[in-house]
């Protein structure tokens, strides 16, 4: 067995473990969704960037 034997092995198992896992994260995402963080967001928009000018001419982008 060599290094990349080991790496498969360790991939596999952290596949299967997600896969056993995906039923309780379904739960947990019905029974606690993440409204509360969307309405927090939606309440209080970031601020707007100012622009920056592009490296070699004069036009400016936001970005």
């Amino acid at each position: 067995m060599n290094v990349f034997t080991f790496i498969a092995v360790y991939a596999g198992l952290a596949v299967l473990l997600l896969a056993a896992l995906s039923p309780v994260i379904v739960e947990l995402d019905t029974r606690f969704p993440v409204a509360r963080r969307k309405r927090a967001a939606a309440a209080s928009p970031a601020a707007p960037r100012p622009a920056k000018a592009l490296k070699g001419t004069r036009i400016t982008a936001h970005a």
